[in-house]
């Protein structure tokens, strides 16, 4: 259904999308499924593109883990204040539910 392109042409929409994300200072996070990464070439493409990121500076890559961290001591400091958006099918808060129990 999907034609194989070229390593960088297959990679350019998560290009755009990190390109976007910087312009307005967002967060970027992309989904890498094996199709982009999983041949030599392809992560050719996605290792230049990180080097290329990295040294424009002002980026930092982390796990969630990190990054969630982070949001809790700047929300904490004061010097940050997340957007809470109000999701009209639930009246609370949205926990997860565990098949495990």
């Amino acid at each position: 259904m999907m034609p194989v392109r070229a390593p960088r042409a297959g990679f350019e929409i998560f290009r755009q999308e990190f390109e976007a994300a910087y312009l307005y200072g967002g967060l970027w996070v992309p989904v890498v499924h094996p199709f982009p990464t999983g041949r030599l070439a392809r992560w050719h493409v996605v290792a230049e593109f990180l080097e290329e990121v990295l040294a424009r500076g002002n980026v930092w890559f982390a796990p969630m883990e990190e990054i969630a961290a982070h949001v809790a001591k700047v929300t904490r400091e004061g010097s940050y204040s997340p957007r809470r958006v109000a999701i009209p099918q639930y009246d609370g808060l949205v926990r997860p539910v565990s098949k495990f129990g």
